[in-house]
């Protein structure tokens, strides 16, 4: 079985090309024993392409017996190395875009054995999503079943939590992260390969760097937190001023609105001096501990405080942490 093991992977003209910044170089490994395929997530141009093209020049030039930009490069040779790089219709044979992407993957898919790499970028971008997914967990399926290398750069994050993915021990989750500098107003790359699939949802922190109307990104953004409330990093989720530990995500009552408010289970105004909350045979806790607070939407927060004086405390259950 053919295998590629790359420590210090760089792309031979993007490092001579690009001189105003540090080329960020990343080890990589498919084809051996325990990792067969990799998906690599990430916004656009964080990466993710030009690594995958490194890749492939890589064992080219290692095949044809030329010196390759690694610190170390170990490999067993492959007999087809297939690439799905460029999204292109192709117009002297009326094919869309999604046409010449299944045209092509049928000749992966009939011609790829483990002697052969697959280098992909972005397949089954020309149709709609529900049938993207579909097509690309079964051709994923099938290249590991054949023992295939290959990497696929993907922004389809909902196939995360398929059985079929998660099943599949072989193929691994990477991803390259990108910031967004509030403050500077900037984005920040890293470059560098990182495990899991990332946050699910970043175009509009592209699009923040990118000077669109403030207007226009408000909008988008409370369309997204509507229809995705849970979506995106636990890092951009801000803190409660009661407890900076205390992270104001999703509403702990509802479960479907983002929070807005920060509530005392037990009040406030039963604290003493030093803000220390005494409940019947239970130990003395301070009002702010994280235990007492709970984030809720606007209206669950009208809601609680609308029920005659009943007192909440959490739980924890088989199912999770509940309300009592």
């Amino acid at each position: 079985k053919s295998f590629v093991n790359a420590h210090g992977l760089r792309h031979c003209l993007i490092e001579h090309l690009q001189q105003n910044e540090l080329y960020v170089a990343n080890d990589i490994v498919l084809g051996n024993d325990s990792v067969n395929g990799i998906l690599l997530y990430g916004t656009n141009a964080v990466g993710k392409t030009s690594f995958i093209r490194a890749i492939g020049i890589a064992i080219v030039m290692a095949q044809a017996g030329l010196y390759v930009p690694c610190s170390s490069f170990e490999y067993l040779p492959y007999k087809y190395i297939f690439t799905r790089i460029l999204g292109n219709d192709n117009i002297f044979k009326g094919l869309s875009t999604f046409a010449v992407e299944m045209s092509e993957l049928r000749t992966i898919l009939r011609l790829a054995d483990e002697k052969s790499i697959v280098l992909g970028d972005e397949l089954c971008s020309g149709t709609e999503s529900i049938s993207a997914t579909s097509i690309f967990v079964a051709g994923v399926k099938q290249l590991e079943e054949k023992n295939t290398s290959f990497i696929f750069a993907t922004h389809l994050h909902e196939i995360v939590g398929y059985d079929e993915i998660r099943d599949l021990k072989s193929v691994l989750l990477k991803h390259m992260s990108v910031m967004y500098d509030r403050k500077n107003d900037k984005l920040i790359y890293d470059r560098k390969l990182k495990d899991g699939p990332g946050d699910n949802m970043y175009g509009l922190e592209v699009c923040k760097s990118l000077n669109l109307p403030a207007s226009f990104l408000e909008l988008a953004h409370n369309i997204r937190m509507k229809y995705h409330p849970v979506s995106g990093s636990i890092l951009s989720l801000k803190t409660s001023h009661y407890n900076a530990k205390k992270i104001v995500g999703i509403c702990e009552m509802c479960k479907k609105e983002m929070g807005q408010e920060v509530h005392h289970l037990q009040h406030q105004r039963e604290a003493n001096e030093k803000g220390v909350i005494q409940v019947e045979n239970e130990t003395p806790f301070h009002k702010n501990n994280v235990a007492n607070l709970m984030s809720l939407c606007e209206k669950c927060h009208n809601n609680i405080h609308s029920e005659t004086k009943v007192k909440h405390k959490k739980v924890k259950t088989s199912k999770g942490i509940e309300l009592f």
